[in-house]
């Protein structure tokens, strides 16, 4: 069990922290006794009070079992709708606990990030980080270990109902030891104890049933929690590197010859297993995959097993965090997914735009388009000019049928006219802006960014150094290299 030499304590919170919780609030919630709209509109009248209500729970050590009683909705994830594996268990809390339960995470939040108890290999639900920061430090690794001349192997581990399985007695040993005692200690025993939930589905409910593991999902805390719970994965010795988000877990090695990779990955895969089963964690046998990157899957036969039955499957495409990968790294699969997107909705707008005025389209535009040009835009976009050309015509084309524009509108006069970024301006912003956050500790990254020393001549010293590459294909092209790149450029 971990053990630290600090101590959290909770303080008294304010009726302005609670009005600034309040008035965040999703209007949803229906079969509340109070619903947040209800709060919303009598926030100075409540607040005050909600906050006394909270400050006796976090005094006392105790929450209310009314605030104890989840609804749980089924949202499926993908696959068999008759499969109850493919989907996920989102809990709907009363608005009163999720009041309470924000003013404690922020409280929780401050005491991790203060004394730096989260795995660094952590990028989940934590301040200062997102999907974008696993996959470009992630996807940086990769290229660098290529450019080096190695085989890498990338293991994409899945936990089979992570949030769902952990256990509560197990939960609240590793809390006790990150310093989590007294009165605190009392008040998230009487949190994560006795809770009870039902389902509801098309209508029909389900009976109450106290909820022997796990945390609620789509509450404030579960996802803190679980990372706490999962935290000493950073102490095992892996072979490689480790990046989390969430319960996804991926594990990088690379190595020159593919004997010392199988044997790498073994000795990581007995690990993994170790691990999950002192956490009384399930490893899903089915949906971890292992993608090869430098060696021709083809000819191989995995010689890992992870249930001692069938070896780990070799994958030549895996989506992972929202991005398709490719055993090649041409990044075509995902492309051709952004292509097809952006076509699919090119003839929507055929269709309706004309019903627009010029302001909804752009609205439309800002909400639609553009995220998928952007997200995961820091590692795709290392596809090269020649690839990226077909997303720019479809991006083009789009444009065109948003604002009925013949077919051979000049390109420029479309981005200069409607005041929208062409696909490389989006991919140099999104470099520049992950890069400048870095430097200035406002996003995670496990990659160390150096500059030049100072000298006589300072007139570069604000550029960042860009290690040597050996290939053109993996060194100059990592997704740390092009940032950097960006980031040089946009500084000059």
């Amino acid at each position: 069990m971990p053990s630290l030499g600090c101590t959290f304590d909770f303080h008294p919170v304010s009726a302005a922290d609670v009005a600034g919780v309040i008035m965040k609030l999703k209007n949803c919630g229906k079969k509340d006794l109070i619903s947040a709209i209800t709060l919303k509109g009598t926030v100075d009248l409540t607040s005050p009070e909600i906050a006394k209500f909270v400050n006796a729970s976090i005094m006392t050590g105790t929450v209310p079992e009314e605030l104890k009683l989840a609804r749980i909705t089924p949202i499926h994830k993908g696959g068999n709708r008759d499969d109850e594996t493919n989907y996920r268990p989102i809990s709907n809390l009363p608005a009163l606990a999720k009041i309470m339960e924000k003013c404690v995470s922020d409280q929780l939040i401050d005491y991790i990030m203060k004394n730096n108890i989260l795995a660094e290999c952590q990028y989940g639900f934590r301040t200062g980080s997102g999907t974008h920061a696993a996959l470009f430090d992630l996807l940086t690794n990769v290229y660098t270990l290529r450019d080096s001349g190695n085989i890498v192997a990338v293991l994409f581990v899945d936990m089979q109902k992570a949030f769902d399985t952990m256990v509560h007695l197990l939960l609240l040993r590793k809390l006790y030891g990150y310093g989590i005692k007294g009165t605190p200690f009392d008040w998230f025993s009487s949190y994560i104890l006795g809770r009870k939930q039902y389902v509801e589905s098309d209508g029909v409910e389900s009976e109450h049933m106290r909820t022997l593991a796990g945390v609620p999902q789509g509450s404030k805390l579960g996802p803190l929690l679980f990372n706490l719970y999962i935290n000493d994965v950073k102490n095992c010795d892996w072979r490689g590197n480790v990046y989390l988000y969430a319960d996804d877990l991926a594990l990088v090695v690379g190595r020159r010859h593919l004997k010392d990779l199988w044997e790498d990955l073994q000795f990581n895969l007995g690990l993994l297993l170790d691990w999950a089963g002192k956490n009384k964690l399930t490893v899903n046998t089915s949906k971890t995959k292992l993608m090869l990157i430098g060696a021709d899957a083809d000819q191989l036969i995995c010689p890992l097993c992870i249930d001692q039955s069938k070896p780990l499957e070799i994958v030549r495409e895996y989506k992972y965090l929202g991005v398709l990968l490719d055993d090649k790294l041409t990044w075509e699969p995902q492309l051709l997914w952004m292509r097809r997107r952006i076509s699919a909705l090119s003839g929507v707008f055929g269709r309706t735009s004309s019903h627009m005025s010029d302001e909804v389209k752009r609205m439309m535009y800002h909400a639609l388009v553009a995220p998928i040009l952007s997200y995961g835009s820091l590692v795709w976009s290392a596809a090269g000019v020649s690839r990226l050309k077909g997303l720019q015509r479809s991006q083009n084309q789009v444009i065109k049928r948003l604002f009925s524009l013949p077919r051979l509108t000049p390109s420029k006069s479309l981005f200069e006219d409607y005041k929208f970024k062409t696909l490389h301006e989006t991919i140099n912003q999104e470099r520049t802006t992950h890069i400048t956050k870095i430097i200035n500790n406002r996003m995670l990254s496990n990659i160390t960014i150096g500059f030049p020393a100072h000298g006589h001549n300072v007139r570069h010293s604000n550029k960042i150094v860009i290690p040597k590459s050996n290939t053109t294909k993996y060194g100059l092209r990592s997704p740390f290299a092009l940032a950097a790149r960006a980031y040089n450029e946009s500084s000059a």
